[in-house]
């Protein structure tokens, strides 16, 4: 299926228009195509952490939309009028807040969702106009898949430092979600074997304070966002994830190596040449697998990573197994 994801500005607010289609229909059926999009539009309602940091009631909202999808996924959409109050609700809520971002926003997934009846006119008056008075913003010069430089970090097989390429994976509002375009560096998701999460797990540790240190300056640092992690189970063997975490720099879960990544051979990365001599790793350079912070198969003594070739493997590696390589990610500031 093709990998389609909105990418919200200020200066438009969109959302997929196939979710929409599906989520207001009566009689959809089931299968693995409408779960992929259910879960990626899910994903993206997460992701409006914008709107999470200035308005604390949106959270409230954002909790009972991801329930009503999670509602809706093995059965038949059928009209929630009850669904629709709240909806009501929230508008109001943010027009009493003079929140018009937010409510412009609410208006529109109510007329996708319910039909263009249940808009009041008083609602959706001066919605374009809004948006159209906004100044352009700093995230309209990137683009999804791009890449920028951020940062050094030991390559050469000396220890010689250069730059850190990034790739844009995601643009919200001022805000972008990057990626290590290689592996920088080998280590184990925990030193000792056993059940770990990523919450606990030396690895985080290691990234949130010795890499954070090693590879930034103080002023690159300032551009770092941290924020809400969230970690989710595996779907597969219902490994439990842990709580949700708060993180300058992470590895990307399951569900962002599938979204963000088009394809097995877009997820392929190649190790800088020092990272693979001090791990004494003795494979292709090339092609390396690297870790994801999902957990893998049950019990929580797998952790979950991409493959060589760019699969997936929900099955996972053993949390202290040697081979596995790091593909930072975080959200910076643009």
């Amino acid at each position: 299926m093709k990998n389609i994801r909105p990418v919200f500005h200020k200066s438009t607010i969109n959302t997929d228009p196939a979710v929409e289609e599906w989520l207001s229909s009566q009689d959809a059926s089931g299968g693995e195509d409408i779960r992929e999009y259910i879960i990626h539009h899910k994903r993206s309602i997460e992701e409006m952490i914008f709107w999470e940091d200035k308005v604390g009631w949106m959270q409230r909202y954002l909790t009972v939309r991801r329930d009503y999808i999670e509602r809706s996924i093995d059965k038949s959409i059928k009209r929630d009028y009850a669904y629709l109050d709240v909806i009501d609700g929230y508008i109001q809520r943010a027009i009493e807040e003079n929140c018009m971002q937010i409510r412009a926003w609410l208006v529109e997934y109510k007329s996708r969702t319910f039909g263009e009846a249940f808009v009041d006119a008083a609602e959706a008056d001066h919605i374009d106009l809004e948006f159209e008075l906004r100044d352009p913003l700093p995230a309209e010069k990137h683009s999804v898949g791009e890449e920028l430089s951020l940062g050094s970090f030991a390559y050469d097989a000396s220890g010689q430092k250069r730059d850190i390429i990034w790739q844009v994976l995601d643009i919200i509002e001022d805000r972008a979600l990057i990626v290590a375009r290689e592996v920088l560096a080998f280590r184990l998701f925990n030193d000792g074997w056993g059940r770990m999460i990523w919450r606990d797990c030396s690895l985080r540790k290691w990234l949130n304070e010795d890499f954070l240190k090693a590879a930034f300056t103080e002023e690159e640092r300032s551009r770092i966002t941290c924020r809400r992690i969230r970690n989710k189970d595996n779907d597969l063997f219902g490994t439990d994830a842990g709580p949700d975490t708060e993180d300058s720099v992470f590895l990307l879960s399951i569900e962002e190596a599938r979204e963000y990544f088009a394809s097995d051979e877009e997820r392929r990365a190649s190790t800088a040449p020092y990272a693979a001599a001090e791990a004494g790793f003795a494979g292709d350079i090339e092609s390396v697998s690297w870790r994801l912070r999902t957990p893998g198969y049950k019990g929580g003594c797998y952790n979950a990573y991409v493959y060589k070739n760019g699969m997936i493997n929900m099955h996972g590696c053993f949390n202290d197994q040697k081979g596995f390589g790091i593909r930072p990610a975080m959200w910076i500031k643009l």
